[in-house]
């Protein structure tokens, strides 16, 4: 399997509260950072996991490419 480092735009809300115009023109969205090995990768999305083990997976991500800012291969 192929390890990576990513970074990655990901998804947030803001709830219910009100914003002014000028308010608004502060929000940004959370760059996350991941490392983990490949188990899936699709034209659109990419899956890695932090752990593996005889042939199990646990926390599996799903990043959608399309939000990937940064890809590298860690040795």
């Amino acid at each position: 399997m192929t390890a990576l480092y990513i970074e990655w735009v990901d998804a947030k809300t803001w709830g219910s509260a009100y914003y002014g115009s000028e308010e608004i023109k502060e929000l940004k969205l959370p760059i996350m950072r991941s490392r983990g090995e490949v188990v899936i990768e699709t034209n659109t999305e990419l899956f890695i996991t932090q752990t593996t083990g005889d042939g199990e997976y646990h926390n599996i991500i799903g990043i959608p490419k399309g939000s990937i800012l940064k890809r590298k291969k860690i040795p």
